[in-house]
Parts: C-alpha cells; structure tokens; sequence
C-alpha cells in the first residue's frame, strides 16, 4: 500500500487534499498494526480468521469501489492487517529456527521477500497501465487470498489449558534436591538451603559489565526448559499464561 496505494488516488483524479488523510492514515496503520500484533491472541484461530478476512475484503473494495473515503479506509485497514500479522508470523519464524542461525534466516527471508517484490511490481505497473489500477487489484486479492489460507493454517495455537496438555514422560529435576530444605522444615520449607550471596559479597556491582556477563554466563549454563523461561518471560515480555502454554508445547513436542 505504501508503494501503490497512490495510483487509486491519481487513477480516481481526487484533489490534492487527499493525499494528506491518505498518507497520514498509513502512517498510523504501522503503529497500530504493531500495537495489535504484538498481543498474545494473534495466534488463536478467530482473530487470524477474522484477519484474513478483512485483508481479502480491503482488496476487493480497491477493485470494484471508486469513492475516495472508501478506497483510503480500505488501503489503512489492509496495511493494518498485513503488518499485525507479520509479528507472529515472525514470532513464529523465530521460534522454528535455532538461536544461532536466527539473524541470518531472518535476513534471509527478508531477502527473499523483497526479491519476490520485483516481478510483482513489475506486473502490478503493466497491468495498471494498460487496464487500469481496477484490474491490478485483482492481483491484490490473488495475494490476500493465499496469504489468509497460509495465516490460518500456520499461525492458530491450538487452543486449551497448559494443564491439560499431556506430558509424555515426567520432566527431570533442574537442580539437585539437597540444594532446598526439606519441606517439614520449621520456617523456610521448600527454600535454598543456602541463600544466593549478594553481589556486593562477591566483589561485583550489579550493574557493571562483569555482572552482565556473569548472569549471561549463568543463563547459558541453566537447563534448556529453565532458560527458555527467561528468554519467553524477561526477553520476549510474554505473559505467564503464554509462556506455560509455549514450554508445554516444547515438552509435548519432545
């Protein structure tokens, strides 16, 4: 919409005035499509539905609708749509892949993504030349189409409760268990039985740098389950509620 949401307005011979709501209302689709795409439900199957729908239901008012308001409310509500969508979708991609490789995947399918963009403006300029931007958003809604039936398959979680997910095999200690006091114990049942030593006593200011790369060093060294906590709950900002979800998934995927 950024690149050919202008030729509706040039094609439509609307006044200068326009361009000003349209491009502003663009702009702000970016901002809000990330506000809604960063919440948790994007990846349940009614609002992806619900999404795809409203993608393929912008496109087919570009082609058949001729009234300017109408035709900039549906390029803002797309451009929502598409970039709501695209942060699960990268979420997604990033939970796929192995941290290692992670940067240089996503580049690459960035990449890719702006390769498959040539030859698809390419056609969107001949066809609106010779038949008009009417007929070109057709192709728009080609591409809504096949990305809302690859949004609803990919995206949804299944829906249910952590605590009923099976778990096939009983989940191994993290730590040894003389490391806690028992649990008949008088004051403090169930807690380290010897308390974390504060930082001060171990020569470290919290917030220098060799803090940072001891509590980095610490994490690496933590079991997978235990540091994949950190990582969904401190780095990702996911709620309680999605992080149990994600961990049992990984757990029912093993």
């Amino acid at each position: 919409m950024l690149e050919f949401g202008p030729l509706w307005l040039v094609a439509l011979a609307v006044p200068a005035f326009w361009y000003g709501p349209h491009w502003a209302g663009l702009t702000s689709a970016l901002g809000l499509g990330g506000l809604l795409g960063s919440h948790g439900r994007m990846r349940r199957r009614l609002p992806v539905t619900l999404l795809a729908a409203l993608m393929v239901g912008c496109c087919c008012v570009l082609v058949t609708s001729t009234t300017v308001a109408l035709v900039i409310v549906a390029q803002v509500l797309l451009t929502l749509a598409v970039v709501a969508v695209s942060i699960p979708v990268m979420h997604q991609l990033h939970d796929a892949v192995p941290s290692t490789v992670r940067a240089g995947v996503a580049s690459g399918v960035s990449t890719l993504t702006w390769l498959a963009f040539v030859p698809f403006a390419l056609v969107i300029g001949f066809v609106s030349d010779r038949r008009g931007v009417g007929d070109a958003g057709w192709l728009f809604v080609a591409v809504a189409v096949a990305s809302g039936i690859l949004m609803i398959v990919v995206l949804p979680a299944a829906p249910g409760t952590p605590a009923a997910v099976p778990v096939e095999r009983e989940p191994e200690p993290a730590f040894p268990a003389d490391r806690f006091l028992p649990d008949d114990h008088p004051e403090w049942p169930g807690h380290w039985a010897v308390p974390p030593v504060p930082w001060e006593a171990l020569g470290l200011d919290p917030g220098s740098h060799e803090a940072l790369a001891e509590v980095r060093t610490a994490i690496l060294e933590m079991p997978a389950e235990l540091r994949r906590v950190i990582v969904l709950r401190d780095v990702q900002s996911r709620s309680p509620s999605e992080t149990a979800q994600l961990t049992f998934r990984e757990v029912r995927r093993r």
